[in-house]
């Protein structure tokens, strides 16, 4: 399955890592990309490159995923400080899994949907935050000066001959070793997004992966705004709580006489 698969494993050439850093040497690119590669295909160097990457800067990203393990669908939403929302839609073999994840200021976790255990309720960000990394990560390798940097509808084919691809959590982390590939295409909607269509090969580890979807960088700041109905969800607190506690892990917010995010948020800040 996915998850155990890109995930947690650690043979060979395939563990997982953290947010995508990369760098580049050979670029086969097929007609329209032409920009040099600012990072050099060695050893040791893929942190730096990815350094201030301007692809990193979307707020608004929707993955369709597809591997021999299975597919999925996400999109995730980034408010503004350390609020986001995934929305999922997974099968990776098993019984389908859809629904959504909140997470609002770092401390507190809320979903709708889902079937969360108390004490593994954080592995469901795991597999989403990791494609999110690897496909943010993969359009560095091929664009590394950013959405600019795509000039309408482009094809492309990048090799890597020594850099190691990487993504991670506090929980899971999977690398590809070198060599690996990234091919497909690209189309820049008037700078306003960009559609992808990578298709990433890793020979050694025999894997293969398809990443499609829509990233986007908006200009009005995404907002989830307090008077958001949220009594059916899930809380998950997320941070050491205090005695006595204002969160039960895995109650709905209507069993704690939650009606809205503004209510959760006002506890949360101590009110």
């Amino acid at each position: 399955m996915f998850r155990d698969n890109l995930l947690t494993s650690r043979h060979n050439s395939f563990p997982l890592l953290r947010w995508l850093g990369l760098l580049p040497l050979l670029l086969l690119l097929l007609p329209g990309t032409a920009l040099a590669d600012p990072c050099p295909d060695e050893p040791g160097t893929e942190e730096a490159c990815l350094a201030d990457s301007p692809w990193f800067g979307a707020n608004r990203l929707a993955v369709h995923f597809a591997s021999v393990d299975g597919t999925a669908d996400w999109l995730f939403e980034l408010a503004s400080g350390s609020e986001y929302r995934i929305s999922l839609d997974e099968n990776f073999g098993g019984a389908p899994v859809a629904g959504v994840i909140m997470v609002l200021d770092g401390q507190v976790m809320i979903s709708k949907g889902l079937e969360l255990e108390h004490g593994s309720e954080t592995d469901s960000l795991d597999a989403p935050a990791l494609v999110q990394q690897l496909t943010l990560k993969l359009l560095q390798h091929v664009y590394p000066q950013g959405r600019g940097q795509v000039l309408g509808v482009e094809n492309f084919r990048v090799t890597r001959q020594q850099l190691y691809l990487t993504a991670a959590t506090s929980r899971a982390s999977a690398e590809f070793a070198p060599p690996w590939t990234v091919s497909g295409n690209v189309d820049n909607g008037n700078f306003d997004w960009v559609d992808f269509e990578l298709d990433f090969e890793a020979p050694d580890v025999e894997y293969r992966a398809q990443f499609s979807g829509r990233w986007q960088e908006l200009a009005e700041p995404i907002a989830f705004p307090d008077s958001m109905i949220i009594e059916d969800w899930q809380v998950w607190p997320l941070v050491p709580q205090p005695d006595p506690t204002p969160f039960n892990p895995g109650w709905t917010a209507r069993d704690m006489r939650i009606v809205t995010l503004g209510d959760l948020r006002r506890i949360m800040g101590g009110g």
